[in-house]
């Protein structure tokens, strides 16, 4: 992991999880701002947008075929010609995204001609197994910018699948360096109108296997209806160190919001992750840091999270590949019977990972109301 400063960053970021419907809000409301996106390369892929679609009643004109490489790294050129361009064509043609001619400043190549979002219907994107997750450096690009005013660390075009997705509202977007999220720290309760003219929120179902797929859409479904129960575990590190310190200060908030939300929890601030021998049982809530592939109680054979789990791990290529059971740390917890997680597909700096105490700010507020299955209204 390496020290920055205090960036607020839409990029390089990998969210692999279920979208989990607020329970305040209409089941059936949501289902119609939702996007499914599959890959007809991969046969797995359809078969489960279809599942969870009637599940979720996502209507069937936002299901929204693509016809990409299946592999989890595609180019910059695969990126925009067989995942971008075609699901922006796919929301013209259904009337979900409405855009009218612009133009924009780039850094690169001054004023060009651009579209800007007057209206869009799709507030989440929701990428289905099968989906690649990276897209590659393009030389290309990092070679226009060697006069450009950036710092040469941030001199990188390199992102995760989501994080440009996330900014297909807005055409055009500079491809180099990091890019401020307008959002971050909102309090708003919804991710609506106007929010989803300049930004999506997306996320994906994905993970080891297909089977394991499946099973985070039955989990999450049944844990709205009856609540997520079980313990909340918090690895932080003890540090010191001015550089990291946030990543502890993150997981020790997290561990008194779930806290206070009613969860019994376990804080660990040793320098040392829990240990392979470590009883963690009935766990629902995961957050540690900082090892590079998974390891600890998560390793043992019996070990296997609660259903509707969230789990959470700290490192720089955390998520750099999902199809995996043993590989980095997305793949291998979603396999252990977590139903969300989130990761970076490429080495960030810290502040550019998800704000951990942030995102379990919002989280503990609605797994409080999991705990009341009377508030979810499901189809």
């Amino acid at each position: 992991m390496v020290k920055a400063g205090n960036w607020r960053s839409a990029r390089s970021i990998l969210v692999a999880c279920i979208v989990v419907w607020a329970p305040q809000v209409r089941a059936d409301d949501l289902a119609q701002r939702v996007l499914i996106v599959y890959n007809e390369q991969n046969p797995d892929s359809k078969p489960l947008a279809d599942y969870y679609a009637q599940k979720r009643g996502v209507p069937t004109n936002q299901v929204c075929a693509i016809h990409v490489r299946y592999d989890e790294t595609i180019t910059r050129r695969e990126f925009n010609e067989e995942v971008l361009d075609p699901i922006e064509r796919f929301m013209l043609h259904n009337r979900l995204l409405v855009q009218q001619p612009s133009t924009i400043d780039d850094p690169l190549l001054g004023s060009v001609p651009s579209l800007q979002t007057v209206d869009c219907r799709i507030s989440y994107i929701v990428l289905m197994y099968g989906v690649p997750l990276r897209i590659d450096t393009d030389k290309s690009i990092i070679e226009r910018a060697e006069n450009l005013s950036m710092r040469k660390e941030l001199k990188r075009d390199e992102a995760s699948v989501e994080s440009e997705l996330a900014l297909l509202p807005t055409a055009n977007h500079p491809l180099l360096g990091p890019l401020p999220n307008p959002f971050f720290g909102s309090q708003a309760s919804r991710f609506e109108a106007p929010m989803n003219r300049q930004m999506l929120l997306v996320g994906r179902l994905d993970g080891p296997d297909p089977a394991t797929v499946r099973r985070m859409i039955d989990d999450a479904l049944a844990t709205e209806y009856y609540g997520l129960n079980g313990r909340a575990y918090f690895d932080a590190q003890g540090t010191t160190d001015k550089g990291y310190v946030m990543g502890d200060d993150w997981i020790k908030a997290s561990n008194r919001m779930f806290r206070e939300a009613g969860f019994e929890c376990v804080l660990d601030e040793q320098p040392e992750v829990f240990n392979q021998d470590f009883p963690m049982t009935d766990a629902a809530i995961y957050a540690g840091w900082y090892e590079p592939r998974v390891t600890g109680p998560f390793v043992r054979k019996d070990f296997k999270f609660r259903a509707g789990a969230i789990a959470y791990h700290i490192h720089s290529s955390s998520g750099a590949s999902i199809r995996t059971s043993v590989g980095h740390w997305v793949g291998p917890l979603l396999a252990k019977g977590a139903a969300a997680s989130m990761g970076n597909v490429y080495e960030p700096y810290l502040t550019f990972t998800p704000h951990i105490d942030r995102f379990s700010s919002a989280c503990s507020r609605e797994v409080f109301l999991l705990k009341r299955p009377t508030a979810v209204n499901l189809r």
